[in-house]
């Protein structure tokens, strides 16, 4: 049997004991046997719940980046019968685009976003003039 050069204590641990393993070492509990296993093959026609909850996740990820996708008039997607022109095409190939990395939709989404939100402020601002607009005809000309 080799022997270690290590100190005393880290020295066969395979024949030590839990009682005689010093109050420095962590002992943990056993564990009970694994089940025996069949082969590791799942029936055709039932999928590992992991694997069904994986897949439902993705598919609905998925389905939100194309809703938004969808929502972005840049990036709209005209769903357009074969040989009619309506369909948005790429600025820069002139030919329909229909698959968008998930990057390029997010981050046309934000400049959305962001164009939306300095469309709002200026909205806010031209109906605060409308609105001091009408005050002043109403001061020029009162309602009986």
């Amino acid at each position: 049997m080799p022997t270690s050069s290590g100190p005393p204590r880290y020295r066969d641990l395979d024949r030590l004991t839990p009682l005689s393993l010093s109050s420095s070492m962590v002992i943990k509990p056993e564990s009970p046997p694994a089940p025996a296993r069949n082969s590791g093959r799942h029936k055709p026609s039932e999928a590992p719940p992991t694997r069904t909850i994986e897949k439902r996740y993705y598919t609905q990820l998925h389905a939100a980046f194309i809703e938004l996708r969808d929502s972005i008039p840049s990036m709209r997607v005209a769903m357009a019968k074969e040989g009619e022109e309506n369909a948005t095409k790429d600025p820069q190939e002139g030919t329909p685009k229909t698959i968008v990395d998930k990057e390029a939709i997010l981050c046309r989404a934000t400049e959305y976003i962001s164009l939306l939100e300095e469309r709002n402020r200026s909205l806010l601002e031209e109906r605060i003039v409308l609105q001091s607009t009408i005050a002043a005809f109403e001061m020029l000309f009162p309602r009986y």
